[in-house]
């Protein structure tokens, strides 16, 4: 099984950005973002000059965060509240979700629930997760951001989120990140699978660089 050893959270892995990047056009336009569990931003810090018109909407449940990661700038509407209570109908409908190393900070029931939630509101949505053994404590005070399921798989990962069309598996140092595309969108599915099959018939060395 691999160890994850020496993570930093909230300063989630570069692992799996760029194929995240690479799937984003399949959601179409992107008018309005939801980003759950913002930790430092780095969502936001990636991708919001490329899509500066929407919307970007953050939940994070650890409110010193706002200012020692200057939040407030990051998002135009953040909300500090745990999002597995968050009346996500109140905030309407979203283009793109991301829920970035968020999932194994919760009961595997939980995580199920958050993301049956979530995929009504939104046409793509994203997750990160780490894969093997990968226990975590307390970091910067804040009790959130223990890993109460420490030993997800990419098996496990499609076992118990059906929604997902496409996905990588990238490991950088002692790191193993998992980042899936989930949608029950007819057209989002339609396009997951097209960029999918792209890859396949790209030759190789010719993929596009980190965003």
């Amino acid at each position: 099984m691999t160890i994850c050893e020496g993570r930093s959270m909230p300063y989630s892995s570069i692992a799996g950005k760029t194929w995240i990047g690479s799937r984003i056009p399949a959601a179409g336009a992107v008018r309005r973002v939801l980003d759950i569990g913002v930790g430092v931003g780095r969502y936001s810090s990636l991708f919001r000059e490329r899509h500066a018109d929407a919307e970007w909407v953050g939940v994070e449940i650890w409110a010193p965060y706002v200012e020692q990661f200057g939040l407030a700038q990051k998002y135009d509407r953040l909300i500090i509240a745990d999002a597995r209570w968050v009346d996500l109908a109140r905030l309407g409908l979203f283009d793109v979700c991301f829920c970035g190393d968020v999932l194994e900070h919760m009961s595997a029931s939980d995580a199920q629930e958050l993301v049956d939630r979530l995929l009504p509101r939104c046409r793509l949505l994203f997750i990160s997760i780490p894969l093997g053994f990968c226990p975590q404590g307390s970091v910067f005070d804040n009790p959130f951001e223990r890993h109460v399921v420490e030993d997800y798989s990419d098996e496990r990962i499609r076992e118990h989120f059906p929604a997902v069309v496409d996905g990588a598996v990238e490991t950088r140092g002692a790191w193993t990140i998992g980042t899936y595309a989930l949608s029950r969108d007819g057209e989002t599915i339609a396009a997951l699978q097209a960029l999918r099959g792209h890859d396949r018939s790209e030759p190789p060395g010719e993929r596009p660089g980190p965003p």
